[in-house]
C-alpha cells in the first residue's frame, strides 16, 4: 500500500501550521486496492472529491490538501499510465 495512513495523518496534523505549498496542483500515488483507501480516508473524516471510479490504468479517488491541490489514490491494475513503467 502506499502508506496512506501515515499521508493522511501528515495532511491533517501538523500542530495547526500551514501547509507548504507544493510546486505542481496534482500528486498521486499508487495504492493497492482504491475502494479500502477511499473506505479508510471517509472513516478518518477525509472529504473526498468523489466515490472510486474508473479511468484506463485502474480505479482513481481524489482529495484536496489543506493547499487545494488535488491528491489522486491510483490502482494500476489495469497497466498504469502510459509510458509508466510496471
Amino acid at each position: 500500500m502506499f502508506g496512506t495512513a501515515y499521508h493522511t495523518q501528515k495532511l491533517a496534523s501538523d500542530g495547526g501550521a500551514p501547509a507548504p505549498a507544493l510546486s505542481c496542483g496534482f500528486h498521486y500515488g499508487g495504492v493497492d486496492d482504491v475502494d479500502a483507501t477511499y473506505r479508510e480516508l471517509t472513516a478518518a473524516g477525509f472529504a473526498l472529491n468523489e466515490q472510486p471510479f474508473n479511468i484506463p490504468p485502474g480505479p482513481l479517488v481524489t482529495l484536496n490538501d489543506p493547499d487545494g491541490n488535488i491528491v489522486g489514490f491510483i490502482d494500476n491494475s489495469k497497466g498504469g499510465m502510459p509510458g509508466q513503467h510496471a
